[in-house]
């Protein structure tokens, strides 16, 4: 999260779900929501990412590894549309 306050240039914010630490991916994707709202934000998991799995996730562009370059594009195409 300080990337995001000392940067003026980032316009997509990629996280994992599981993160090091006592940061999850659902808190950094909020705070981003919240403070940056015009970054366009994708959540990445190996784990299920349905929301009837994991309803704490907010409603945020998912997608489940492994993935492909091609899906990551694609992935993006739509966090980008959603934003």
């Amino acid at each position: 999260m300080q990337m995001l306050a000392s940067s003026g240039e980032i316009d997509v914010l990629i996280s994992d779900l599981m993160l090091p630490g006592s940061l999850s991916g659902v808190e950094v994707i909020n705070h981003a929501r919240k403070h940056y709202p015009r970054l366009t934000l994708l959540l990445i998991s190996g784990q299920d990412l349905r929301p009837a799995h994991n309803p704490a996730l907010p409603d945020v562009a998912l997608l489940r590894k492994p993935f492909t370059r091609a899906q990551l594009a694609q992935a993006l195409r739509a966090a980008h549309v959603q934003a």
